[in-house]
């Protein structure tokens, strides 16, 4: 799938895509459990946008890396 096909709140999508940056990771405590959350910039050759990590893919994303199929599913 390209960016330029995304529609507002669809999750569980296939991208490959090259990571701009990644802001700084938040932590919060909710239901006794700590989640962390940070944003990242993703471009392809269709478009840019913004992707929402949470968890453990804050830990699978750096900057200027391509990320893809390959089992990560955003």
């Amino acid at each position: 799938m390209k960016i330029s096909e995304l529609r507002a709140n669809q999750s569980k999508v296939d991208l490959e895509v090259e990571v701009l940056s990644v802001s700084p990771e938040k932590s919060f405590t909710k239901f006794g459990r700590t989640i962390r959350v940070a944003n990242a910039r993703v471009r392809d050759d269709s478009g840019e946008t913004s992707l929402t990590l949470w968890n453990q893919e804050i830990d699978q994303i750096r900057p200027n890396h391509l990320k893809g199929n390959g089992g990560n599913r955003f």
